[in-house]
C-alpha cells in the first residue's frame, strides 16, 4: 500500500532528478498534524463567531442566536405572518 508519505517523497526525488531547485525547508503539509490542527482550529473560531457591523469585530454566535430568539419571543403573531409572507416575496416562492 503506498502512503501519501511515500507519494511526497517519490515526487521530491524525481523533482531532485531533474534539477529542480527548491528550499525544502519551506515546504508545507496539509497532511501534517502540525498544519491541519491550525487550520481546523480557525476554522472552529470562524465558525462559532459572527461579525458585528455596528461593533465592527467577531462576537460569539451564541449572543446572536440569543438575541434572535428574543427578538422572536416578543414578536405577534401577525408580525411573524408578514415577516413570512415578505421572506417568501423576496425569495420568489410562494
Amino acid at each position: 500500500m503506498i502512503t501519501t508519505q511515500q507519494n511526497i517523497e517519490r515526487y521530491r526525488s524525481q523533482l531532485d532528478k531533474i534539477g529542480f531547485s527548491f528550499d525544502w525547508e519551506r515546504e508545507v503539509r496539509t497532511c501534517d498534524p502540525k498544519y491541519y490542527h491550525w487550520t481546523q482550529w480557525t476554522f472552529v473560531k470562524m465558525f462559532e463567531s459572527y461579525y458585528d457591523t455596528e461593533k465592527n469585530k467577531a462576537l460569539p454566535i451564541s449572543l446572536l442566536v440569543e438575541q434572535l430568539e428574543k427578538d422572536w419571543a416578543l414578536t405577534t403573531f401577525m408580525q411573524r405572518l408578514r415577516m413570512k409572507k415578505a421572506f417568501l416575496l423576496k425569495s420568489g416562492k410562494r
